[in-house]
């Protein structure tokens, strides 16, 4: 029983001899003492067992090694897109600052062309109404003249015809 404990319980580095044929190389090794023949055979059958625990441990190191040597690759790239990401990021935000004061300008400009263009409309608001008033008060003295000499006016609308 403990015999199968070490065995299953044992490293992935070593061979995984079935149960069986490990009692089965005990008890010929037993029973081979006298026979150099078979002697010989069972260490031959020892050094083959040997020969392919070795190839298994190397086997695994070298894809251990193969493992590692991915693993730093990859934890290298990923460190060379962080960097270039934050270079981005970076080169974005400036961009971004320089168009925010480029649209600040912009947004000032267009602003004072408003203002500009108000203050305008209120001038030419200004003359207009001037305009009228003056209008309007050329017509009333004109009104009060013809009232005063009690003559018509020779130009007159078509609709206020007596």
């Amino acid at each position: 029983m403990e015999g199968k404990k070490k065995v299953e319980a044992g490293s992935s580095s070593q061979v995984h001899v079935p149960l069986l044929q490990q009692e089965a190389a005990a008890n010929d090794c037993e029973k081979v003492v006298g026979n150099s023949f078979e002697r010989d055979a069972a260490f031959a059958q020892v050094e083959v067992e040997k020969r392919f625990a070795l190839i298994k441990a190397w086997e695994d190191s070298e894809k251990t090694k193969a493992d590692n040597k991915s693993c730093k690759k990859l934890r290298a790239t990923e460190a060379w897109e962080n960097i270039k990401i934050a270079y981005i990021e970076v080169e974005l935000k400036q961009i971004e600052e320089q168009f925010e004061k480029k649209r600040a300008a912009y947004v000032e400009k267009m602003k004072n062309k408003m203002a500009e263009i108000h203050k305008s409309a209120e001038e030419k608001t200004a003359v207009v109404v001037a305009k009228k008033r003056e209008d309007q008060l050329k017509v009333e003295a004109a009104a009060e003249k013809f009232r005063a000499t009690g003559k018509t006016p020779k130009k007159i609308h078509k609709y206020f015809v007596i």
